[in-house]
């Protein structure tokens, strides 16, 4: 078993998008204990799909500096998790 979980975009876009209120909230849970555990990990490509599908191709989208706010705070959950 591995001690970590690759959250792909889907994951991080489903948190995000209010029109399927049962995805979001699993993906949301999902989230937190990927945080809670440490176990979080999101690659930069992932993060770079999340911030242009949010802002561009979501509808309705989120804007750029709430999408930037949700970047910024999944690399540092995984950095502060893992120390690198």
């Amino acid at each position: 078993m591995s001690d970590r979980a690759f959250f792909d975009t889907n994951i991080i876009l489903c948190s995000k998008d209010a029109r399927d209120q049962r995805k979001q909230s699993i993906a949301d849970e999902l989230i937190a204990r990927g945080i809670g555990e440490g176990t979080l990990v999101v690659s930069a490509q992932v993060l770079n799909e999340f911030y242009v599908t949010a802002t561009q191709k979501l509808t309705p989208g989120i804007g750029r500096e709430d999408a930037r706010t949700v970047c910024r705070s999944r690399a540092r959950s995984q950095h502060d998790a893992h120390g690198s």
